[in-house]
């Protein structure tokens, strides 16, 4: 397995919202964004996008910047030790360009998996207020062209933030 990394922060995060190739898109190390959302599901319905400080190689595919999550809907809620952990269904999409100057398309691709976030403090899946939160794990994957693509969450990085519930 081949492992690659988007060594960069955390964009935004918006509420508008091998022979078998493998390979593992590593995202940011210290990631943080803030979250406002009117919805006690924080995520769903938005975008997130992570957004590397430059291009980065992905050989065979090409060079990228720029990850999206969308379609984001709440999978599984619970309650653990005074966190509210949430487990998500998303779509992860990515272009991936020849050079590092990014003119010239060479892949797009989307995959659909899960990623999980954990709500610091929150005791309650509909309590409002302001919360640290965690992306504690993305799990991606798809076949292109008879190959494996995956992407996880690099674990040894930490993608943070605060979300405001109102």
């Amino acid at each position: 397995m081949s492992s690659f990394m988007v060594s960069s922060k955390c964009g935004s995060l918006s509420s508008a919202g091998l022979l078998c190739l493998a390979v593992s898109l590593m995202l940011p190390s210290t990631a943080h964004a803030q979250f406002v959302s009117t919805s006690p599901y924080p995520f769903q319905g938005s975008v997130v996008t992570l957004q590397a400080a430059t291009a980065t190689p992905y050989p065979p595919l090409g060079f990228g910047k720029t990850f999206t999550l969308t379609n984001i809907t709440e999978s599984n809620n619970s309650i653990v030790g005074g966190n509210d952990i949430i487990d998500y269904t998303a779509v992860l999409n990515a272009t991936f360009y020849t050079t590092p100057a990014l003119t010239t398309v060479s892949a797009q691709v989307t995959l659909n998996g899960t990623f999980e976030a954990v709500l610091f403090g929150r005791t309650n899946p509909f309590s409002t207020g302001t919360f640290d939160y965690q992306i504690t794990s993305i799990d991606f994957s798809g076949t292109i062209q008879g190959h494996t693509l995956l992407a996880e969450l690099n674990s040894s990085f930490t993608s943070e933030g605060t979300t405001t519930i109102d």
